[in-house]
């Protein structure tokens, strides 16, 4: 086994090519926190119930901070913001305070809800999210946009039987006993065929999305369940340091497809107009270098064991007992390791 590439979050700019989806910011992603904890240095994935009055997290976090002064007259007097910026010395919470914001510790945020794929998960964080440095088109690292400079994952597309590691640590965690964690990776299955005029005309891109079967929290130390199976534990204190194994193995049996929903299935034909087009195939083409690999997520999410009616987003019955997730989860490196 070879160690072919390392994300080593010791660095602003390292964390900074990470990000996320707390509340308020779905469709402007938030780039990820970094912090020093017990002398190590981390990016911070918190887990909360707070919704901040006001979010920023400007141009991938390179104008979050500034955006937040700027703005300090359009809020009211004990106001909150979440301030998601580049620089790890401005990001964090804030209070507007006799007209300035005033920092007052860490966000503790809730997350928004993803639901492209509710018939499969419900409730879907988007936790921690880079792109591969492998020029998709779909990328726009290099230009304006969302997405700006967030690529830190390897140049490769065939991943077979390759292992994402992630070195990570649970502090104060509590979530409920239907709460998963997993890795999602999705790319562009480059031999089937691109669907109408999306894209500036060159056709819905054909992304196969699928979520990996690695036990993340089953790893940290919630019982062995599965990926499948309802946790035994409901609170990790401190799990330490511990290196959890994704394997990008080419067995149906270690992911499951997501596809999505009805509006991105591309069943218009000719008159589709979405930028992707959500379709599945074998785990072990989605592994290979026959789907053009785009970006890789950590998700907190739940099955949803009644998907109902094809077409349609159903709601996943709660599970006792019911909470959301509060915590945090410290990352303080990424590897990619070959056969």
């Amino acid at each position: 086994m070879t160690v072919y590439h390392t994300c080593l979050m010791d660095t602003d700019a390292e964390v900074k090519k990470f990000f996320s989806t707390p509340i308020g910011t779905l469709s402007t992603p938030a780039a990820a926190e970094r912090v020093t904890f017990d002398g190590t240095s981390y990016l911070r994935i918190p887990f909360g119930t707070e919704t901040p009055d006001a979010t920023f997290a400007g141009s991938g976090g390179g104008t979050a901070y500034a955006d937040m002064v700027a703005a300090a007259g359009s809020y009211s007097e004990g106001d909150v913001a979440y301030c998601y910026d580049d620089d790890s010395s401005e990001d964090g919470r804030y209070v507007l305070t006799s007209g300035v914001w005033v920092k007052t510790g860490q966000k503790a945020p809730l997350y928004a809800y993803d639901d492209n794929h509710m018939r499969i998960v419900n409730d879907l964080f988007l936790l921690m999210q880079s792109c591969f440095n492998t020029g998709h088109p779909a990328l726009t690292s290099d230009g304006p946009g969302a997405f700006v400079d967030k690529v830190a994952y390897p140049n490769v597309t065939d991943m077979t039987d390759h292992i994402m590691r992630i070195t990570m640590r649970a502090v104060d965690f509590r979530f409920p006993s239907d709460f998963k964690i997993g890795m999602h990776m999705q790319g562009e299955l480059t031999t089937a065929p691109r669907i109408g005029t999306g894209n500036g005309g060159l056709g819905g891109f054909p992304v196969v999305n699928a979520m990996n079967h690695a036990d993340i929290l089953g790893q940290l130390g919630a019982g062995n369940a599965g990926i499948y199976g309802d946790n035994t534990v409901n609170y990790l204190a401190d799990t330490g340091d511990v290196e959890v194994d994704i394997p990008f193995s080419a067995s149906d049996a270690q992911w499951t497809m997501m596809i999505g929903n009805a509006d991105k299935d591309g069943h218009q034909g000719d008159a589709y107009t979405g930028s992707n087009v959500y379709i599945g195939t074998t785990a072990k083409r989605l592994v290979s270098a026959d789907v053009h690999k785009i970006n890789a997520y950590l998700c907190g999410f739940r099955w949803n064991p009644t998907p109902g009616v094809t077409g349609t987003n159903t709601p996943r019955p709660r599970v006792d007992p019911y909470f959301e997730p509060t915590g945090t989860l410290y990352v303080s490196k990424i590897e990619f390791i070959s056969p």
